[in-house]
């Protein structure tokens, strides 16, 4: 079983024991998945200035899922139901990503900000429109074997507060 310890340091700096912000470390990615995961930080950035701050918004490479990632996201401007928001950042998803890149994603989870994995998530880590890599780590009984987090914003800042 994972736990905050095995973060991996791979991009990330510590601060207060709290993954933070580290622009000179950042993870190296390369060939496919390199320009799939900058295809997405567009992506939510652009989403970011037309609707609104994502609390969270990242890819995680579930333990078992054969490769596939899942995009997670967690915003206040998300509905109570988040079908909408789910198939919202689907289809912008379509109009980014190849055939083959999309064939990589596995699914689509959006969350609310009081979810258990938004706030821990938010808890380990703070980047804002950046990139940090987790590895083999677990996060509300989720067993992550890889991470990108784009977005993770403190709770209680600014906009964030939940």
């Amino acid at each position: 079983m994972g736990t905050r310890s095995e973060v991996q340091k791979s991009g990330i700096g510590q601060s207060g024991g709290r993954l933070s912000d580290d622009s000179i470390n950042r993870p190296h990615l390369k060939g496919d998945l390199a320009q799939m995961v900058e295809k997405i930080q567009n992506l939510e950035s652009d989403i970011s200035r037309q609707k609104g701050e994502f609390g969270l918004f990242g890819l995680i490479l579930r333990e078992g899922s054969e490769n596939r990632w899942d995009v997670v996201a967690a915003a206040h401007w998300f509905g109570e139901e988040r079908t909408n928001d789910t198939q919202y950042l689907y289809e912008k998803l379509k109009e980014v990503l190849g055939g083959d890149e999309l064939l990589k994603i596995s699914r689509v989870v959006t969350m609310g900000m009081k979810d258990a994995f938004v706030e821990e998530m938010r808890r380990l880590v703070s980047v804002d429109h950046g990139l940090y890599e987790l590895k083999d780590t677990e996060v509300s009984r989720v067993q992550i074997k890889r991470g990108f987090i784009i977005t993770s914003k403190t709770p209680g800042r600014g906009r964030m507060s939940s």
